[in-house]
């Protein structure tokens, strides 16, 4: 039903769409057709909004619909129910909210814009809860993989140490020791140890310990009052941690001196090229994607190079990781 219409001229108020006013004959046929744009404006949006694919549209039609007449709640109700279903509730609950306001304390369009408020503030909530809890479980996960990393450098070192023992057990005795007995036997453990633990260790990080250990360039120096002292360079803490375990295992933690060995993990600078991401990088230069952690946890630059990926941006990659060591 159309609303009523006041004519410009005399101020006479008529319930017609169209034709003259009764009392001065002028022409309100073109003040009825605009006054009706808002209703035909929501109309076509109905039409529009049972199609999902064309609920864009709708939305675009109930937008000129309010713009038109402000108070035309129906198409504020409507408006709030498609912004709910594309699941943008903060709007959906802007526009309720705007319906409540202007619909009448018991109308039909009251009760609709009440309850697709509710509906709206607790899909809402929801959605909060679903991204903390997921925030807090990623939180776990990375908690629970770097308690798995401790855990198997651990079980690592605990390996090598186990297998350098049996395998010393296992040699026969060794000839008349030279003048410094301890330093000989052991660098010959330390020389046979990549050799030594390749058989035991299949998985990947003890393939990557062993390579680790055979890249170590060690000697092992007499250092006076029976003790010696461990020269040289290794790849990385975890590497240095188990030499030095190994040595004070074979020659005593007393003839052992702290402080010989260097920590040098040579590097190549790779340079993000236009196409490139974190997993082809790793497996075109490492064999496989599943050294990217590994890249990632060598420098905190890989970290924000790997998570921005901007074309001209360098990497670091351990040359230990490398599918050809000479690469680079």
């Amino acid at each position: 039903m159309a609303a009523a219409l006041i004519c410009p001229v005399c101020n006479a108020k008529r319930d017609a769409a169209t034709g003259r006013c009764p009392d001065c004959g002028s022409d309100l046929s073109l003040l009825a057709a605009f006054d009706n744009q808002a209703p035909r404006y929501y109309s076509e949006a109905l039409v529009l909004a049972r199609d999902p694919a064309t609920i864009d549209q709708a939305i675009e039609k109930l937008l000129v619909a309010t713009g038109l007449d402000p108070q035309h709640v129906a198409s504020w109700v409507v408006l709030g129910k498609l912004y709910g279903q594309k699941e943008d509730f903060e709007r959906a609950i802007a526009v309720f909210s705007r319906a409540l306001g202007l619909a009448s304390g018991s109308s039909e369009e009251r009760e609709k814009a009440r309850q697709g408020m509710n509906k709206a503030q607790q899909l809402l909530e929801r959605r909060k809860q679903e991204q903390d809890g997921a925030r807090a479980q990623a939180g776990r996960l990375a908690n629970r993989r770097l308690m798995i990393r401790i855990g198997a450098a651990g079980l690592g070192a605990w390996l090598i140490m186990i297998v350098v023992a049996f395998y010393l057990l296992r040699q026969p005795p060794p000839p008349p020791p030279p003048p410094s007995p301890v330093a000989a036997v052991l660098q010959r453990a330390l020389s046979a140890m990549p050799s030594a633990l390749a058989p035991h260790l299949r998985s990947g990080q003890g393939r990557d310990l062993v390579a680790a250990l055979a890249a170590a360039h060690i000697t092992v120096a007499p250092a006076g009052n029976g003790q010696v002292q461990l020269q040289g360079t290794v790849s990385g803490l975890e590497v240095k941690q188990i030499i030095e375990a190994i040595a004070s295992a074979v020659a005593g933690p007393a003839a052992v001196q702290a402080g010989g060995l260097e920590i040098r993990d040579e590097y190549m600078v790779y340079t993000v090229k236009r196409g490139d991401c974190p997993e082809r990088i790793a497996r075109r230069l490492c064999g496989t994607r599943r050294r990217l952690e590994e890249i990632r946890a060598f420098s905190p630059e890989n970290q924000q190079t790997l998570q921005r990926m901007s074309v001209g941006s360098t990497l670091k990659i351990p040359k230990r990781l490398l599918a050809d060591p000479n690469r680079g």
